[in-house]
């Protein structure tokens, strides 16, 4: 992956005050659409959100370097799992609302913390988020 793909760390101080009043406010109506709120959601829309304004971020680098400008936006998250880290893809991520976001981040944690995903599910991202969690 270090060798086909562009690497980067950076952190950020946010204030979630928002987003966390957001949060308590429409979590059981989230809940009763099959999806858990979580602040990776809102992470990841304002990245879908990101990558249309700034398209150019959403590339790849190849083996023989040269950068491929994707048009779909596919967001990979990383799902911790008790043997390691795995990343599916929510496919057409620019497509989905939060609650799509949220749905889609419900369903592929779950499948894959349960190791039903398929091939299909981790194949295909175009940006990748994290979450450290407590490892900050």
């Amino acid at each position: 992956s270090k060798r086909t793909s562009a690497h980067v760390h950076t952190v950020f101080e946010v204030n979630y005050s928002r987003v966390d009043q957001i949060r308590k406010a429409r979590k059981a109506e989230y809940e009763a659409a099959g999806a858990r709120l979580t602040y990776l959601a809102f992470i990841v829309k304002a990245v879908v959100d990101g990558l249309r304004a700034i398209p150019i971020l959403n590339a790849s680098v190849d083996a023989e370097n040269n950068v491929t400008y994707h048009r779909e936006v596919n967001v990979g998250i990383a799902v911790s799992l008790d043997w390691g880290l795995i990343v599916p893809v929510i496919k057409h991520a620019d497509e989905k609302n939060l609650l799509g976001i949220a749905k889609a981040i419900t369903d592929l944690a779950d499948r894959a913390r349960a190791k039903h995903l398929k091939p299909d599910d981790v194949a295909g991202g175009t940006f990748t988020v994290t979450n450290p969690g407590g490892a900050g």
